[in-house]
């Protein structure tokens, strides 16, 4: 049997990774784990290639992740489709927001691996940490607002762009607004670049997505306060980003 493709999906956090990875599982061809090994890999720095086989990629821990198909039916789900197209999948992964920060140390562990680096402007970014910051309701930190967005924007990006000089060949840059205005050619450059072909299914997916942003993301109110929009332009590297965006 022929050596599966490794694909990270990787990202500054609410810049789309989640959205990405359950598009790319719906194609019969791709395998892609949902923060399978975000423990494993960023806290024990464990990046054995043996955790892609297909039992210990079944066999799930709470030294591996706390996305576990026990939590919910969502994520029972997502794993039981995946068990069933395991064989005839010819991709296989994992979608880790914060690989984004140690790109040398995935390609040191997996040479051949590529990476789907998910760009989203700051103010997207930023509104949805604002938002998320909020919320009492949600186990996400109260002080991770606008201006910690900016902070880890900024790293995220500058990482990703030593990481494309080191390897181009390797990544694919996903901008996340380009991506879901169902431009004609985004869909198909990636499948290209994941070597799995555009069936008419997945293409119906990805419209299904694109509908999705367009009649509901794209319509949410920002959460962007007046004077927090200074602090946003002031700091951010909005050079950086846009030179990102020319490889997307």
């Amino acid at each position: 049997m022929a050596a599966k493709q490794l694909v990270f999906v990787c990202g500054v956090a609410r810049s789309g990774t989640t959205a990405i990875a359950e598009l790319l599982n719906k194609h019969p061809g791709i395998c892609m784990g949902v923060e399978r090994y975000k423990f494993r890999f960023l806290k024990q720095n464990d990046y054995s290639r043996s955790l892609f086989e297909k039992d210990r990629f079944f066999s799930f821990s709470p030294e591996d992740t706390n996305i576990l198909p026990q939590a919910g039916k969502k994520w029972a789900d997502i794993y039981e489709k995946m068990q069933a197209k395991w064989e005839d999948a010819t991709t296989l992964g994992d979608k880790i927001p914060d690989l984004v920060y140690v790109l040398d140390t995935l390609f040191d562990n997996f040479p051949d691996a590529k990476v789907i680096c998910m760009l989203r402007d700051i103010d997207g970014v930023a509104s949805s940490w604002n938002a998320r910051a909020a919320n009492p309701k949600d186990r996400w930190s109260d002080t991770a607002d606008y201006r910690k967005a900016v902070k880890h924007w900024n790293r995220a990006n500058s990482v990703i762009a030593r990481s494309i000089q080191n390897s181009p060949d390797a990544h694919c840059v996903i901008a996340y607004d380009k991506f879901y205005s169902g431009r004609l050619g985004q869909i198909e450059r990636l499948c290209d670049f994941l070597g799995v072909p555009l069936t008419p299914d997945f293409r119906d997916e990805y419209n299904a997505a694109v509908h999705h942003y367009q009649k509901v993301v794209k319509r949410r109110p920002p959460h962007v306060e007046h004077g927090q929009d200074n602090f946003i332009a002031e700091n951010a590297n909005i050079k950086l980003y846009q030179r990102l965006i020319g490889y997307s």
